[in-house]
Parts: structure tokens; C-alpha cells; sequence
């Protein structure tokens, strides 16, 4: 959900949004935890049918997500764990 609400949502194009039938739903809900919810789940099992990432046209970039791999142990700090790097 908080995927959603935090970066989806401003990966979208307006046009992208308007057209969406999911921003709709929340839109019209009062509470839309379970609409989120429902699609966090569907989009965790049917990854082909979500895009989950960004882009950028004629540049490769790699990007990782090293906000729950940090190390911060006092005698080694590292932005990414060994397991998670590998």
C-alpha cells in the first residue's frame, strides 16, 4: 500500500492515472486499505501483470533498494548486507 500511495502514484503520468481503474476505486473509497491491499496481494502473484520499477528512455541504470539491507553494526557499517548483495 505504501508503495503505492508513495511511489507509484508519482511514477504515473496524469493520463496513465486518469485511465487507471485502481486510482479510480481509491479515489471514490472512503477507506481504500482493502482496495490496496487486494492489489498489493494480486501484484505480489502476478508480477507480469504490474510494473513495479521506473524507467528512463536510452539510459541503463541500475538501482538498488538498500533501505532494509544496512548494515550498522560498530565495527562494520555498509549500505547492503553481504547476503543482500549477493
Amino acid at each position: 500500500m505504501s508503495y503505492w500511495i508513495y511511489q507509484r502514484l508519482g511514477n504515473l503520468s496524469p493520463k496513465e492515472l486518469e485511465e487507471g481503474e485502481l486510482f479510480k476505486r481509491v479515489q471514490r473509497a472512503q477507506d481504500a486499505s482493502r482496495i490496496l491491499r487486494e492489489f498489493a496481494y494480486k501484484a505480489d502473484r502476478e508480477a507480469q501483470e504490474n510494473r513495479w520499477s521506473f524507467f528512463r528512455d536510452k539510459v541503463c541504470l541500475l538501482v538498488m533498494d538498500s533501505r532494509a539491507g544496512r548494515v550498522l553494526k560498530e565495527e562494520r557499517r555498509s549500505m547492503l548486507s553481504a547476503s543482500e548483495w549477493a
